[in-house]
C-alpha cells in the first residue's frame, strides 16, 4: 500500500470541491474512479461537500 503526502491530500480535497460544482458530479466521479464502492455507501451525501470528500 503507497502512502500520499498531507499536502497532497489536502490539496486533493481543495480541488475536489472547487472542480466538482454539484454533489451529484462528485458522486459520480468518486464512483468511477473507486474500486471499493462500500466507501461511498458510508458517506453522508447530506453533508457539505468539504465534509464528503
Amino acid at each position: 500500500m503507497k502512502r500520499i503526502a498531507p499536502a497532497a491530500l489536502s490539496a486533493l480535497k481543495l480541488a475536489l470541491t472547487h472542480i466538482y460544482w454539484y454533489k451529484n458530479d462528485l458522486r459520480s466521479f468518486l464512483t468511477n474512479c473507486l474500486t471499493d464502492t462500500t466507501v461511498l455507501a458510508r458517506l453522508n451525501w447530506q453533508a457539505y461537500k468539504r465534509d464528503i470528500v
